[in-house]
């Protein structure tokens, strides 16, 4: 059972450290087939998952920067560097959401990209070991990575333990709502088909069993 995990880290200042993560079960798109895309393209999921952590991470940026700031102040995109992604495919996929804002073209328009921090010209891709922060996200990756995998090298278990661990940096809203807000499960919690072992971790981050049952 395989999982897709892109995470990404906000930081403001040198005390203020916020993990937002996006987290896709594999094996509910492995069939899946957009007629409008290249069938050779097989890194339209890692776009999409960007795209889900961008509506997240505006958010919260533009909450945290003053009024008067805001349309000023930018954020930086910096994406670690792996093999077969043309980077120019997401700059184009930004361009698309941007002119299709304010239209009824949006397929998924839960959310949106919170605009007034997105400069398209701070969109960068650089080698893992350039930036700290890169290698950051892939820990906090292998960390939920762990959490749900069941095939982790012959274990039969999940290993939740690290990703609970980075509990108090995950951002969340009110009290305590984690799930959709630093931890976005795609697709839904119910539609996932998860083993009780690697329900533990979502459980761990407010999901309850009504999370787990479908929505009439």
């Amino acid at each position: 059972m395989g999982f897709q995990e892109t995470p990404s880290l906000c930081g403001f200042g040198e005390e203020r450290l916020q993990i937002l993560y996006s987290h896709v079960y594999k094996k509910n798109i492995e069939k899946y087939r957009n007629p409008k895309l290249d069938p050779n393209n097989k890194a339209w999921i890692y776009w999409f998952l960007a795209r889900l952590l961008l509506e997240r991470i505006t958010e919260y940026c533009e909450k945290q920067t003053p009024k008067e700031r805001r349309g000023k102040d930018k954020l930086r995109i910096i994406f670690s560097r792996r093999g077969g992604l043309i980077y120019q495919d997401f700059a184009d996929y930004l361009w698309k959401m941007y002119w299709q804002r304010d239209t009824d073209e949006m397929v998924l328009n839960y959310k949106q990209i919170a605009w007034s921090v997105i400069d398209h010209d701070e969109v960068f891709v650089y080698d893992h070991s350039r930036f700290a922060g890169l290698q950051l996200a892939d820990i906090i990756a292998g960390a939920f990575y762990q959490a749900v995998e069941q095939n982790r090298g012959g274990a039969a278990e999940c290993d939740p333990s690290c990703a609970k661990l980075l509990k108090p940096l995950i951002h969340y809203k009110g009290i305590s709502w984690y799930l959709g807000v630093g931890l976005k499960p795609m697709p839904a919690l119910h539609e996932m088909g998860l083993a009780a072992s690697q329900k533990q971790i979502f459980n761990h981050y407010g999901a309850n069993e009504g999370s787990w049952q479908k929505k009439e």
